[in-house]
């Protein structure tokens, strides 16, 4: 996608052994050495780091203004700041390990990220095999043919930005 290489600078990149293709958490992307070159994986990593910062920074912004509009001089605690930072950082990661639905949508969104690096003479290949592990690696218990319309809609939707 167009920002995607953005985050290599707001993200901490690190190849290992200890994974199969490519993980993430936070703002760490962790990928196996093999896949080095495959920018399609590297882009949808990034783009779970770049949905990270997105919701980290909508929920400490909920956080102040809601606090603002109740108890104003608790922003003036030391404490408090920790703790907005604190849970802010981890909605993302619960949202989507608690709700399938956020999976879901933030799984087929960082695929059609990544089925977008790929060259287009192969679009049906790539996008048949992210669809079988979209349906079969995310515990959605969704089909391939669902997988595959769930891909496609945010691979459209990305164009149309």
């Amino acid at each position: 996608m167009k920002s995607f290489k953005n985050f290599f600078k707001l993200a901490w990149l690190q190849y290992t052994d200890k994974v199969l293709g490519g993980d993430s958490l936070f703002f760490r992307v962790r990928i196996n050495p093999k896949y080095k070159e495959d920018k399609g994986l590297h882009a949808h990593e990034f783009e779970h780091v770049r949905h990270w910062y997105i919701v980290t920074i909508m929920a400490l912004i909920t956080s102040v203004i809601v606090t603002y509009m109740t108890t104003p001089s608790l922003l003036l605690a030391p404490m408090a700041w920790v703790f907005f930072v604190g849970y802010s950082g981890l909605i993302y990661n619960f949202l989507t390990t608690v709700s399938k639905a956020c999976r879901l949508k933030a799984e087929s969104k960082c695929f059609a990220v990544q089925l977008a690096q790929y060259p287009k003479e192969n679009f049906e290949n790539y996008l048949s095999q992210l669809s079988v592990h979209l349906s079969e690696g995310y515990s959605l218990d969704i089909t391939v043919a669902q997988a595959r319309i769930s891909i496609l809609k945010e691979y459209q939707r990305n164009l149309a930005i």
